[in-house]
């Protein structure tokens, strides 16, 4: 096993006791509870997260070094690199891609595209994802920019008065 994946797996277990996985693998889309079994050889990314972290193991092509990243609001470590994350950030809700005129099918919602994928959520009409955005500014011009980002939670159904 690579240092990076040691880096991974250490961060994971130190990080997330209970949380999800979102996944993308050459022959697979993953969207579960973590812990979930992940055949690494073929996995091109791996986020692992709850509401406080977020691990994200990456690589750009098959047979391609991973690298991971770890970030919270608190700090963000690059592999082996920790810094403090003093960046500012906001919060998006974003739709999932579900047909919610179809009912489940052993656990997997269908796209309205027609795949099919697993979704660790009781309800999903109007399911959701809330992603957070880093935000630092360019040196030269001072403009705000997104520098990163992180999954941070499923959400069910809006209540009442939610926007």
């Amino acid at each position: 096993m690579s240092d990076i994946l040691n880096i991974f797996h250490t961060a994971v277990k130190q990080e997330i006791e209970n949380g999800f996985v979102i996944a993308e693998l050459t022959d697979e889309f993953i969207v579960d509870k973590w812990p979930k079994n992940i055949n690494f050889d073929k996995a091109m990314t791996v986020r692992v997260f709850s509401k406080e972290v977020e691990i994200l193991l990456s690589r750009s092509d098959i047979g391609r070094d991973f690298s991971c990243r770890v970030i919270s609001d608190d700090y963000i470590r690059c592999n082996e690199k920790k810094t403090e994350n003093s960046l500012e950030y906001y919060d998006e809700l974003q739709y999932l891609d579900i047909d919610d005129s179809i009912e489940r099918d052993n656990g997997k919602v269908t796209a309205t595209g027609g795949g099919r994928y697993n979704l660790p959520m009781d309800k999903f009409k109007n399911a959701r994802v809330r992603i957070r955005y880093y935000i630092d500014k360019y040196k030269e011009t001072r403009q705000a920019r997104i520098c990163d980002w992180r999954v941070v939670e499923f959400v069910e159904e809006k209540k009442d008065g939610e926007k």
